[in-house]
C-alpha cells in the first residue's frame, strides 16, 4: 500500500510561520518572546517567505526548513537582510554550503569541501532533481 503525500498549500507557509514564532510560556508563566521585536521586519519577512516558497501555490517543506535553518546566518530578520543574502535561494545555498564546510572538517578523513560536495551529488539524480538511495560502496571520492 503506498500513499501520495501532496504539499502544503502555499497560503499556510505565512500563518505556520507566525504559530512558530508565537512568544512561549517560560516555567514561571512567563511569555517568552522567540523572536524580539517582530513589528521591526519580522512580520514584513515572513509574508515575504510565503510569497517566495509558496509562488507555486504550494511549498515544499524540505525547502522552508532550509530557509528556516538559514536565517539564523542573517545580521537581521529584515526583508533588507534576506534580499542581501540572495532570497530564499540564497538561504537555501548559504545553509547547505554551511553544512559541507562543517561535516569537510568533522569526517577527520581528509575529505576536502568538494570531496563532499561529489559525494552528495551522486546521490541526486539531476533529471528527476530526486535525491536517491546509494550504498556507501557505490561513492567514489574523485
Amino acid at each position: 500500500m503506498s500513499f501520495i503525500l501532496e504539499r502544503p498549500p502555499g497560503t499556510t507557509i505565512e500563518q505556520l510561520l507566525i504559530v512558530l514564532t508565537e512568544p512561549k510560556v517560560d516555567a514561571n508563566g512567563n511569555l517568552e518572546p522567540v523572536v524580539l521585536y517582530p513589528e521591526y521586519g519580522w512580520n514584513r519577512l515572513c509574508h515575504r517567505i510565503a510569497e517566495d516558497l509558496g509562488e507555486d501555490g504550494v511549498f515544499l517543506p524540505a525547502r522552508l526548513r532550509l530557509v528556516l535553518l538559514g536565517l539564523s546566518r542573517l545580521p537581521s530578520l529584515t526583508v533588507g537582510s534576506y534580499e542581501r543574502t540572495g532570497g530564499s535561494a540564497g538561504l537555501e545555498t548559504e545553509y547547505v554550503e554551511a553544512t559541507i564546510r562543517q561535516a569537510s572538517r568533522m569526517i577527520g578523513s581528509g575529505l576536502s569541501e568538494d570531496d563532499v560536495r561529489g559525494i552528495l551529488l551522486q546521490m541526486v539524480d539531476s533529471e528527476a532533481l530526486r535525491t536517491i538511495h546509494r550504498p556507501v560502496s557505490e561513492l567514489k571520492v574523485s
